[in-house]
């Protein structure tokens, strides 16, 4: 019967998650930890990813998150960020980890195309993705998020686990004459930590 009820608990909170994710209550007075960032990639230093003052949520130095293409550079350029970040969980409660928004911008010549996509899941899961395609020639903005949670992921019950992010951007431009660029440049206004954190008790 317990396993029943985890069960049934686990697909609501799915179904909260798909909904609306803000109806879930927040980690703010929930009594977990975080530990110290594991990172990986060609996007990433040592100083990328870490964790804020307060232990509660993991803040991102986008500085190395840039590429560039075409004209003095190779004509494909690809670099990923890959982040580990482990997590305590109070017993009684299970946690959904939810994509946060990146913004970003590009300058793309002629013929240019660019590609950000990020996952965010908890370790041994498949998680949610997120995945944004820019065709040149063109200058501006983007945004790299979703609205979609059907896939988030769901830690078991009291059981601690491993946040993780995965950002690639993929840049592609046969132009001699000038470059092309793309850069996630930091979260979006709203966003503090590049995991959102749901909890719900269990």
């Amino acid at each position: 019967m317990k396993n029943i009820l985890n069960a049934f608990s686990i697909v609501m909170l799915l179904f909260l998650v798909s909904c609306d994710p803000d109806d879930l209550p927040g980690g703010e007075n929930i009594d977990f930890t975080l530990g110290q960032p594991e990172i990986a990639g060609t996007g990433c230093q040592d100083t990328t990813i870490r964790v804020s003052d307060d232990g509660k949520s993991v803040e991102i130095d986008t500085e190395s998150l840039t590429v560039k293409a075409g004209s003095t550079f190779k004509s494909l350029a690809r670099i990923n960020c890959l982040a580990a970040v482990p997590i305590s969980i109070p017993s009684n409660y299970q946690v959904a980890v939810l994509p946060a928004t990146f913004k970003g911008k590009h300058l793309l010549q002629e013929g240019a195309s660019l590609k950000v996509s990020s996952e965010t899941f908890l370790a041994g899961q498949k998680g949610q993705q997120a995945e944004t395609q820019i065709l040149g020639k063109e200058k501006g903005t983007f945004k790299l998020g979703t609205d979609e949670y059907n896939n988030a992921s769901v830690s078991k019950c009291g059981e601690d686990s491993i946040l993780r992010l995965n950002l690639r951007l993929f840049l592609k431009s046969k132009n001699k004459e000038a470059a092309s660029a793309g850069k996630i440049t930091g979260l979006a206004e709203g966003e503090k930590s590049i995991f959102k954190l749901k909890f719900i008790k269990c």
